[in-house]
């Protein structure tokens, strides 16, 4: 008996040191002042949205992002409601509509290391992954600033954190 439980022990170290030393390239959400990893995710074809409520014309506003071959964030789509305050003109070079929403693509220079957001409950902040739709206010309080980026985690490091976060969404 002791003999089983010393060799599933040591298997169980080896899957786990094996784990940590496989990486994966994620998406990743971090408290801005921190650091702390709040969400992690791997986007299908490296294609993620943003949307939110615009603080002006009260209309929803959605920007989908992707990553790049070198690991930066490119906008590829800005699709809004309503056109008013704040509403760029000129940006994409393609623009039309799409049954509700006035669609901006083809941007130039819009490529990032980095996205800072700070996290309106009232504009009610989300993350689209897979057609699934994430409110950052699960994961954060009102106004905190948060920086997505993509990231090298570990295999180990990916699934807790995935594991841990759906359970706490799941007791709430």
């Amino acid at each position: 008996m002791v003999k089983r439980i010393s060799i599933l022990l040591l298997m169980i170290m080896i899957i786990t040191s094996i784990l940590s030393w496989i990486h994966l390239s994620v998406v990743t959400i971090r408290h801005q002042r921190t650091g702390e990893l709040i969400w992690s995710f791997h986007p299908n074809n490296g294609v993620f949205s943003i949307q939110w409520m615009h603080s002006v014309e009260l209309e929803q506003w959605r920007e989908t992002f992707q990553i790049t071959d070198d690991g930066n964030i490119k906008l590829i789509e800005s699709r809004f409601r309503a056109w008013g305050a704040g509403v760029p003109e000129h940006e994409g070079k393609v623009f039309y509509r799409d049954e509700d929403w006035f669609v901006m693509k083809e941007f130039e220079n819009r490529t990032f290391e980095q996205l800072t957001i700070s996290v309106s409950c009232y504009a009610n902040h989300r993350i689209i992954d897979h057609s699934k739709k994430y409110k950052m206010c699960d994961w954060v309080e009102d106004n905190t600033s948060v920086v997505i980026q993509n990231e090298e985690l570990s295999v180990l490091a990916y699934f807790y954190h995935l594991i841990f976060k759906e359970v706490s969404i799941w007791k709430k």
